[in-house]
């Protein structure tokens, strides 16, 4: 069983850049930042995450039509390890999110606790 399932919920750091890559194809590339908070002793800190996100045909032209710098996003995918030679010769890689479905995502609401009714007698 293969199983490579990611999703991650941020901004986009920029708007996406889309380019088509062939007839009908096409490729969005972008960046989202998510931000953890993690309590050392009595201060919270928080830290940035940065994800480099592709998104192909339909999910990059979505993507070009509603999506911009700033946007909270949901992006469901899978990792791809990609490597290459870089021009002097050394051996580079990195880890992307191959986006299945890129959506724009609203926080729920905070809303007030619901306080249980007394008990009535009858």
């Amino acid at each position: 069983m293969d199983t490579n399932v990611v999703v991650v919920v941020g901004n986009l750091c920029a708007d996406p850049e889309v380019k088509e890559v062939a007839p009908d194809t096409h490729l969005a590339k972008i960046r989202i930042a998510h931000n953890t908070r993690t309590k050392k002793g009595e201060q919270w800190e928080s830290k940035a995450h940065f994800f480099s996100v592709e998104a192909w045909r339909h999910q990059a032209e979505y993507a070009a039509k509603h999506l911009s710098k700033g946007a909270l996003v949901l992006v469901e995918g899978r990792l791809d390890h990609q490597q290459w030679a870089a021009e002097d010769g050394s051996k580079r890689d990195r880890i992307v999110i191959v986006a299945r479905n890129i959506s724009k995502y609203r926080l729920p609401e905070k809303t007030e606790p619901v306080v249980a009714e007394p008990d009535l007698p009858f």
